[in-house]
């Protein structure tokens, strides 16, 4: 492993202890590959004591990843940046949103505005620009705060 990238799937395990573990073991950076069933990279959280990069790569990318390195005579990997439109059911809710104390699993509170995946007027050269975060939720939120009960 030591000089390589690793290449890991991301499992139950926390992330810290994973990109620990590949550290120790002599990686330069790793790549985490996401659940089966979730095809775009997921926002990495509790990472701030690792010391190598790292990145998350969507299911099916990983999977093609993973089967080129078996088959292939070159260790060279070549990853685009680029970003590209990803289509997202309506109902879902960010990974890294909190779903609050429900019975039966119902979404808790009762107002859930978007968070994530927002495409929006950006106000550099780039036409639009991905937007994640809650100053995107909070304009599309705030009228349903003065409502009666």
């Amino acid at each position: 492993m030591q000089g390589a990238i690793a290449v890991i799937d991301r499992g139950g395990c926390d992330l810290e202890f994973k990109i620990e573990f590949a550290e120790q073991a002599g990686a330069i950076a790793a790549v985490i590959i996401n659940v089966e069933g979730r095809d775009a990279p997921e926002v990495m959280l509790g990472l701030e004591t690792t010391d190598i990069p790292a990145f998350s790569i969507g299911y099916s990318d990983g999977q093609q990843l993973i089967t080129y390195l078996q088959n292939s005579n070159s260790d060279l990997v070549t990853l685009n940046p680029t970003l590209r439109a990803v289509d997202f059911a309506s109902d879902q809710v960010a990974p890294f949103s909190s779903r609050g104390p429900g019975i039966g699993g119902v979404l808790k509170p009762e107002i859930v505005a978007p968070g994530a995946f927002i495409y929006s007027a950006a106000q550099r050269s780039i036409p639009t620009e991905m937007r994640s975060a809650k100053p995107v939720s909070s304009p599309s939120t705030a009228p349903a705060s003065r409502l009666p009960s």
